[in-house]
């Protein structure tokens, strides 16, 4: 699944992540313009993966155009949702407890609302998806979808970074640039740190630990660290010989699983090489490991299970984070 590239000159803005003054409208003729693209970039690939014949194109490329009008009124509908969620994030940023455990769960929630609303766009690959189906024969699903999801390009060079109030859903930038902007701003409220650090809630009674955080991962430690970290976990917690074999067992486990991960996307590890901005290269890094995150995140908590009451007791004492 080979990745394409398209350079696209984005809105400059200032700031970190987000502008600070109002944002201007976006171009919906330059939103149609953008759709266009994309549609067209669409249809010839499912063309060419399907081989169509003229009388199969001629439908197809409709629901495509459908599609691209439907992605401007789409822009128009979330535009207030945006825009109060990039307003929210500009008020945590810059309050005096940007990097609190509570601001760094709510920039996630955000960002995952973020995600849904633009992966929601009619020009993103699960409604194209729906609507190229009637035109194409069920033999040829399965190469339709690949064909289309190596037309999406996923990692677009982005030159500056747009305002998340004018970064259009269903355009060719839309999910880098998010990407790169979720890493800036998780960045400043330094949700990226402390990966050796063990869940809260382990360790905090329930009236300490605030209500109804949605969870989020920081970095994941190099998976040559894993066996390591297991190691020293197991020493601080007085683990048993038999502890520290099932310790062992769930490392590979989650090991053998980010390895599977890697391979099925090994295409677009191999894509980050290309991208020459260094800011880029390491959002686009983070949001593939997002998956690797949380992976570590799970092991941490299912080899701290393996403890009984007294060495989880004795973890606490010797502090949170496994040096």
């Amino acid at each position: 699944m080979q990745r394409f590239f398209v350079q696209f000159a984005l809105l400059s803005i200032t700031g970190i992540a987000l502008a600070q003054s109002p944002a201007p409208t976006p171009d919906i003729d330059q939103i149609r313009t953008m759709g266009h693209e994309l549609a067209s970039r669409y249809e010839t690939a499912v063309v060419r993966a399907c081989n169509l014949q003229p009388s199969s194109v001629t439908p197809l490329h409709a629901a495509l155009e459908s599609l691209v009008e439907r992605n401007a009124g789409y822009e128009s509908s979330t535009r207030p949702l945006r825009t109060s969620l990039a307003n929210e994030i500009d008020e945590i940023l810059n309050g005096p407890q940007a990097r609190s455990l509570r601001s760094r769960a709510r920039l996630n929630a955000i960002f995952g609302q973020l995600e849904q609303i633009y992966l929601g766009a009619p020009l993103e690959l699960r409604s194209v998806a729906g609507a190229i189906t009637p035109f194409i024969e069920k033999s040829c699903y399965s190469a339709a979808g690949a064909a289309l999801y190596n037309a999406r390009a996923r990692f677009v060079p982005v030159t500056v970074v747009p305002d998340l109030r004018t970064l259009a859903p269903g355009t060719p930038e839309a999910r880098a640039a998010l990407a790169l902007i979720r890493h800036r701003c998780f960045q400043r409220a330094g949700v990226f740190e402390n990966a050796e650090q063990l869940p809260t809630f382990f360790f905090d009674p329930p009236a300490a630990v605030e209500p109804n955080f949605p969870r989020f991962y920081g970095t994941a430690l190099p998976t040559n660290e894993w066996f390591r970290y297991a190691e020293r976990l197991g020493e601080r917690m007085n683990y048993t010989p038999e502890q520290k074999n099932i310790g062992r067992l769930i490392t590979e486990d989650c090991l053998r699983r980010v390895a599977e991960y890697r391979n099925q996307l090994r295409e677009d590890y191999q894509t980050l090489n290309t991208i020459r901005d260094a800011e880029q290269r390491a959002a686009l890094q983070a949001e593939l490991d997002r998956f690797i995150d949380q992976v570590f995140e799970e092991m941490k908590m299912r080899l701290f299970n393996l403890g009984d009451y007294d060495q989880r007791v004795h973890s606490l004492w010797e502090g949170r984070v496994i040096r």
